[in-house]
């Protein structure tokens, strides 16, 4: 018989004792083994049941509810739940002048489209699930607001391109595929958005299905784009050296029409889609000069402080000028000039409202933190203005609720002023936002 030693030196009296140990391991592992294969017992049966209503995970009602809309139609799907018998999935609706959530339709998967809903009137949904014995409580409600246009922001530090239904609460579509996304027009034709990437130096068409269609490039550091829809051009500004750029027009296949030269270090554009006019403002050369829709360069006004930004209003023909210390009006009709109500500590981009005339400022203020948007109607009169904002470097008006969407760069925000003045952080999530568009010509599709 063969001993061994312990770690203090002394034998174990046989062999037996030895083993022992091993041989109660494997009996132990046995015993588990065969107790999970056991039924479980009829509470913890109960407890993986989805219907039970203190499942940690459904709460015993359809999880997972999101909601869209797509002009007059709502999308909305759900988290689809294996049960025993089911029947489907009771939806339920609430209206703007409803009291209580009715039901709508009873379906087999787990999505329902809601059409012909009406433009402007909020909606309430939740979804039960239907058993042949069963029907559970209701989900957590979802709303949304169906409307006509769509909101595209471009998340910088995301690399992506957000698409937004109309309310501007629910994402349609987030493009992440790129470098710097830091300008966006939107195509009131095809609904697609065009985007200047920043460090690829290129310009790109996002589809609404999410795909990169048409790229123009590379540029050396493209600073603004603007489309003319009516006519399919688009024109690219692009600073090809420290004190001089040039302004690109394109078809929107990408064939280049033509380029001009002498601007100097130029910000943004604004277009006159009635005759195809594209204004530029330069704060290099302290001016603003119009490219007319053939190539010819004018200079609008000069002696300016720093204009970075334009807005353009179709129905009064007039231009509005982001001019650092001050905000002007150009009639392109008679050629006046007149001075917005200030004052301002460094007005920096704008956005026209050509429905009413109004017109929204973004004032970045004295240093990060104080900047404010002023809301100015069309004789330049001061009506209000809202804040504070960190930094806000983007800023579009929807035509058809007349709200003011500002992008909040450093605020990591996207923020709405409604028509009555109350300002509300949208749920989007957005890092760096540097641009927001509405798609506001919504008879055009």
């Amino acid at each position: 018989m063969t001993t061994m030693r312990g770690n203090n030196g002394s034998a174990p009296a046989y062999e037996a004792d030895v083993v022992k140990p091993c041989a109660t391991a494997r009996w132990a592992l046995w015993a588990l083994l065969v107790a999970a294969a056991l039924p479980l017992g009829c509470e913890e049966r109960k407890r993986l049941n989805p219907l039970d209503p203190l499942n940690p995970v459904t709460k015993g009602r359809p999880t997972g509810l999101s909601v869209v809309s797509e002009g007059h139609e709502v999308i909305l799907k759900w988290d689809a739940m294996a049960v025993d018998r089911l029947l489907g999935y009771r939806v339920f609706r609430q209206g703007h002048a409803e009291s209580t959530m009715v039901p709508v339709a009873l379906v087999s998967t787990s999505q329902y489209r809601d059409g012909a809903r009406p433009f402007g009137v909020h909606h309430a949904y939740c979804v039960t699930v239907v058993t042949a014995e069963y029907e559970s409580p209701c989900s957590e409600a979802v709303t949304i607001t169906p409307g006509p246009t769509y909101c595209w922001v471009a998340s910088a530090y995301d690399g992506a391109v957000v698409r937004l239904t109309h309310d501007r609460r629910h994402e349609l579509l987030r493009y992440g595929y790129m470098a710097y996304p830091w300008i966006v027009e939107a195509d009131p034709v095809t609904g697609n958005a065009w985007v200047v990437d920043a460090i690829y130096g290129r310009v790109s068409e996002i589809t609404t299905a999410g795909n990169e269609q048409v790229r123009l490039g590379w540029f050396r550091q493209p600073s603004d784009i603007g489309l003319d829809y009516r006519r399919r051009h688009l024109w690219v500004l692009e600073q090809t050296a420290t004190d001089s750029a040039v302004v690109h027009k394109f078809t929107t296949e990408g064939t280049l029409i033509f380029t001009r030269g002498g601007l100097v270090a130029p910000s943004r554009m604004a277009l006159d889609v009635e005759t195809g006019t594209c204004y530029i403002a330069d704060p290099g050369a302290h001016k603003v000069v119009r490219v007319a829709a053939n190539g010819r360069v004018s200079e609008v006004i000069g002696g300016l402080v720093w204009p970075t930004g334009l807005a353009w209003d179709g129905r009064s023909a007039q231009l509005w000028i982001a001019d650092g210390s001050q905000v002007l009006m150009v009639s392109s009709r008679s050629g006046a000039v007149t001075h917005a109500e200030g004052p301002f500590v460094k007005a920096y981009v704008a956005a026209a409202n050509d429905s009413t005339g109004e017109c929204w400022v973004v004032d970045l203020g004295a240093q990060a933190g104080q900047g404010q948007v002023v809301r100015l109607r069309k004789d330049g009169s001061r009506v209000a203005s809202y804040g504070p904002f960190v930094q806000a470097y983007g800023v579009a008006v929807n035509t058809y609720d007349a709200c003011c969407l500002v992008a909040d760069t450093g605020g990591d925000r996207l923020v709405e002023i409604n028509p009555d003045g109350h300002m509300e952080e949208l749920p989007v999530r957005v890092a760096r936002p540097w641009d927001v568009a509405v798609e506001n010509h919504y008879p055009l599709r």
